[in-house]
């Protein structure tokens, strides 16, 4: 084997194994941020959720016989006890 042969074949094998390295960690890389993105939008769900029952709790429950506009907010005593 020549010195041309061996360093030709040494420089394929290093370009060769570098993209396989690199296109690995890329793919690492895609997964990882396919996991980030999963959690990201589960825990964005879960605040869009919570925040909407906040909302929700907070318009109270409507007096029989009130208008519209007035609005009370009671708890599951003061409503048990009428």
């Amino acid at each position: 084997m020549t010195y041309m042969t061996r360093s030709l074949t040494f420089l394929l094998g290093t370009i060769v194994g570098s993209l396989f390295l690199v296109s690995l960690g890329a793919f690492l890389f895609y997964v990882s941020m396919l996991s980030w993105a999963t959690i990201v939008a589960t825990l964005v769900g879960m605040i869009l959720m919570f925040t909407l029952g906040i909302q929700t709790g907070a318009r109270g429950t409507q007096k029989p016989g009130g208008s519209a506009s007035t609005r009370s907010i009671e708890s599951p005593a003061e409503s048990a006890l009428r």
